[in-house]
């Protein structure tokens, strides 16, 4: 087996706790499950795949590559033309490129990126170290009350949570994963409720500092979110599972790198929390950003944009690649 020069590259891993590479190139613990479909067979991701070097988080203290910059300046390059042009397309999840626009400064994140990037992750949770809890992350999910404090007239609370599990991708399961990992939109704010059932733990991730009671700011959101992934759990007759942490009150963490200024770049430092939270303490969660650096916040706009484009679940990859080649060339 050949590492290429990238993998050979001692790099640090930033926000994931608990992964150990083996180094051991003499014990192949190669596990194959041949499923025979007529003429096809699958074949079980590999225990030896299962390392960091496939989960790497993206770094924002590096420079933008030729590719990722590249893309870029496709998305914002003629605003006004072909806003409409698909650029992801993946497990019932579509983005436009009037939507990766909104990765620019000053904007608000379109919820279908955020919905892209729960896709994109999961696809990552296939190739995740075994020492790592497993992850699911959900659709984004619209903040169920209005400023009285009243859910809003007619929204069925459980449908809105199994349809933020059950959006299309089938790769993994929500009822095997260790957390659960929910998106939450609200009036030109978002942040994630972290649903965690290995340490019966329910955590707010919420990148702002402003000082307003929790009761305040969320309403009866974190508390709805978990009741509705109990109810689920019990539906599928996995009431063991749940059992716990239906008594959890929500717990907003105290992230050292929150800021009440950054108004625009929640959605962008929610995706951030999403790809690098773990379950771990927050002495040991290392998310890449510090208050008030819009250095590295922008960085990951740029970063994120592509590999939105680039993910390996991209159905249009190749087709915006070439428009992407037409344009920059």
């Amino acid at each position: 087996m050949h590492h290429n020069k990238d993998m050979e590259h001692n790099e640090t891993v930033i926000g994931v706790e608990g992964d150990e590479v083996c180094h051991d190139l003499g014990v192949n613990l190669q596990i194959e499950m041949m499923v025979e479909e007529g003429r096809l067979s699958k074949t079980k991701t590999a225990l030896t795949l299962k390392s960091p070097y496939l989960t790497r988080v993206v770094d924002p203290r590096d420079n933008a590559n030729t590719s990722e910059r590249n893309i870029w300046k496709w998305v914002v390059r003629n605003k006004d033309e072909d806003r409409e042009e698909v650029v992801f397309n993946g497990y019932n999840i579509l983005v436009e490129r009037g939507h990766l626009l909104t990765f620019e400064s000053g904007h608000h994140i379109s919820p279908r990126v955020v919905d892209a990037w729960s896709c994109i992750l999961n696809h990552k949770e296939m190739f995740r170290s075994v020492a790592s809890p497993a992850r699911f992350f959900a659709k984004t999910i619209n903040c169920m009350f209005m400023s009285e404090g009243e859910v809003e007239k007619d929204v069925d609370a459980y449908k809105v949570v199994s349809d933020a599990l059950d959006y299309g991708w089938s790769l993994t399961n929500p009822c095997n994963a260790d957390m659960i990992i929910f998106p939450v939109m609200q009036h030109r704010w978002c942040y994630c409720i972290c649903v965690n059932l290995k340490v019966n733990r329910v955590d707010i991730l919420d990148s702002s500092s402003a000082g307003v009671a929790k009761i305040d700011k969320y309403d009866e959101m974190p508390n709805v979110v978990r009741n509705m992934v109990v109810k689920y759990f019990e539906n599928k007759g996995m009431d063991g599972r749940v059992e716990k942490v239906k008594a959890q009150l929500p717990k907003r963490l105290q992230l050292p790198w929150r800021d009440s200024t950054a108004i625009f770049d929640c959605g962008v430092i929610t995706m951030r929390h999403m790809e690098t939270y773990t379950g771990q303490t927050l002495k040991r969660w290392d998310c890449g950003l510090k208050k008030g650096d819009g250095k590295a916040v922008n960085a990951l706009r740029t970063k994120y944009c592509a590999a939105i484009v680039e993910s390996d679940v991209n159905g249009v990859r190749e087709k915006i690649r070439q428009l992407v080649k037409h344009n920059t060339g």
